[in-house]
């Protein structure tokens, strides 16, 4: 009943109010003074309008403002409680919820209280932050960062996470999954194979060579032809002898984008690495970047979090399970990904 009435208030109360033509500075003015000044609010309330966000989203993402300062000092004005920490023994899942339900929404249980939850609103401006809430008494509503809210997740979800990453595949697709045994079929086609091409090399070294080459043409040649074609047409000019350009999608219309990115012992090249990803020519507060780091990597872990990076990015750090692979880390790492789509 709850996660029905919290969409309603998400929704249509939420988009009432963003429309209303409150002042910047009497919105977010419990940020000024304290964490930006007005100069920073309006160029980011420029760009949150090309980007079709909000302010806030803009300053966290490029890193002008905290998110857990900003998410504190939210609470405090909206007369909340802030959760910096929800330990998983006093947080659950909102109506059972699965872990996507529970990322999309932001919403979180409280176990002790009968009436009480936990919310991080990452895509509501304050006025309809405080409108929702009003709307939704007599509910009580502690707000956290969205970044607790997610680790919070991680730690209900760990087991389910965990069987995702090693297990999934074979559980869904055992006959697309490595542990699954060869077949014996498959086994008696590679020994006549490997019996076949022995037998070849021996009585016709020379012959069997010049097969081998023509099937290696036959698989690689129409490769590279297609490569070939693909460069001639990115290349292109067009009558005026410019290259031939897709109009650029509006800022406004870009969904959001995901980047998984997996390391292990990697700490040596992490900074250039966020340098080069922070330079991408795409809206920083669509961008979903999820640093993904194996729990034993301690020096990498280190690195990251002394890094200090914006709210782009988001450190995962994989628990010990084997095997200790990156596409393991991947998995582990997919459902939290937040964008519509993801590379």
């Amino acid at each position: 009943m709850l996660v029905a009435q919290f969409r309603l208030a998400e929704g249509p109360l939420a988009r009432f109010v963003a429309r209303w033509s409150a002042p910047l500075e009497a919105e977010y003015g419990f940020l000024l003074g304290r964490f930006i000044d007005s100069a920073t609010l309006a160029r980011a309330n420029a760009i949150a309008l090309r980007w079709g966000v909000h302010p806030h989203e803009v300053m966290i993402a490029n890193g002008w403002l905290d998110a857990e300062d900003y998410y504190r000092a939210l609470a405090q004005n909206c007369g909340a409680t802030f959760r910096a920490k929800l330990p998983a023994a006093e947080i659950a899942t909102a109506a059972a919820a699965s872990p996507r339900q529970s990322l999309a929404s932001g919403l979180l249980k409280e176990r002790a209280r009968e009436r009480s939850f936990v919310f991080a609103p990452e895509r509501l401006r304050p006025n309809a932050l405080r409108a929702m809430l009003a709307r939704l008494s007599p509910y009580e509503f502690s707000l956290a960062s969205p970044h607790a809210v997610r680790g919070a997740i991680c730690r209900h979800f760990a087991p389910s996470f965990a069987h995702h990453a090693v297990e999934g595949l074979a559980s869904r697709r055992p006959a697309h999954s490595a542990r699954t045994r060869v077949a014996l079929w498959q086994r008696l086609v590679f020994i006549l194979s490997s019996i076949g091409v022995l037998a070849a090399v021996g009585f016709a070294p020379l012959a069997t060579l010049w097969a081998v080459s023509a099937a290696l043409a036959l698989l690689f040649v129409p490769l590279i032809g297609f490569r070939l074609l693909a460069a001639y047409g990115l290349f292109a000019s067009g009558s005026d002898g410019e290259p031939v350009r897709s109009p650029r999608v509006p800022d406004h219309e870009l969904p959001i984008y995901t980047l998984l990115v997996p390391l292990y012992r990697e700490a040596h090249m992490l900074p250039s690495l966020i340098e080069a990803l922070s330079r991408l020519d795409y809206p920083a507060a669509k961008l979903d970047i999820k640093i993904v780091l194996e729990a034993s990597d301690h020096t990498t872990i280190e690195t990251a979090r002394a890094l200090g990076l914006p709210g782009m990015f988001e450190i995962v750090v994989v628990p010990e399970l084997h095997p200790r692979t990156k596409p393991k880390a991947l998995n582990y790492a997919l459902p939290l990904a937040r964008g519509e789509y993801m590379w």
